[in-house]
């Protein structure tokens, strides 16, 4: 009964978190099940992006009948993410993902600094047009090349690339937040789809807790994706950047308590 708690309780947090701002429930799930309910490592893994692919497919809906989805964007970005995730599941076997999450953690906090400064969305404009000046075909490619590359960090170390994709959304073909966390949601439904499948293709999923997280992702991914929808871009801005670095430290911290193991 307490495992059953502990499982419903992380999934609804990650929930949260990915309606808000389309995080992924990697910084959450993993560390939960690894240290409260001693789930075997790469089974958390598979266990956090089959939570992300239900709290992404909830919160979509909500951002969908809002209008925050910008459909064109989704499909090649998706199809990248997803291919880029199915080959890191299969090579995660044999890659030690410690450092990468140390990285993700330390990139995390970063993330999270810049949001909380005034001049953010300037920041992200002004990013955009150093990063790319030139016709939109050549934004799109990039786009799609690094959503091949988030992928496959998204099989290895089990996160959905939400927040990594939000800003690619953002920084690179200069969305509003709403349509950037829309978007990314969308996105992440597919490559941690992908992810899912290359783990429970290689029998790394816990059925009874798998279930259990889903269930409160879906609960937390609804109740957050709404309260998201009606908040002013300001706002959204600050509570993301205040969840990036809390995300980052935990993620960092656990990894060098762990010292440097998945």
């Amino acid at each position: 009964m307490v495992e059953t708690m502990i499982a419903a309780f992380a999934g609804m947090c990650a929930g949260v978190l990915n309606g808000l701002n389309g995080n992924s429930a990697f910084g959450i799930i993993p560390p939960v099940l690894i240290l409260f309910l001693r789930i075997d490592p790469y089974a958390a893994i598979g266990i956090s992006l089959a939570t992300d692919v239900v709290s992404s497919a909830v919160s979509a809906g909500s951002y969908f009948r809002g209008g925050h989805i910008r459909i064109k964007t989704v499909y090649p970005m998706a199809i990248a993410a997803a291919v880029g995730t199915l080959i890191g599941s299969f090579v995660s076997q044999y890659i030690p993902s410690g450092k990468l999450g140390e990285s993700s953690g330390i990139l995390t906090i970063l993330i999270g600094v810049s949001f909380l400064r005034k001049p953010s969305l300037k920041f992200f404009e002004n990013l955009k047009k150093k990063l790319l000046s030139g016709p939109s075909e050549k934004q799109t490619r990039l786009s799609v090349v690094l959503c091949i590359f988030i992928g496959i960090v998204c099989g290895i170390i089990g996160f959905g690339g939400g927040r990594m994709i939000f800003i690619i959304l953002m920084a690179v073909l200069g969305l509003p937040i709403h349509a950037a966390v829309g978007t990314a949601v969308s996105i992440m439904f597919f490559s941690a789809l992908s992810g899912t499948v290359g783990h429970i293709l290689l029998g790394r999923i816990a059925w009874m807790v798998l279930l259990t997280c889903c269930a409160g992702a879906a609960l937390g991914a609804a109740l957050s994706s709404r309260f998201a929808a009606l908040t002013s871009d300001k706002i959204l801005m600050k509570l993301t950047g205040f969840i990036f670095i809390a995300l980052g430290s935990i993620s960092f911290v656990h990894q060098i308590i762990r010292g440097g193991t998945p």
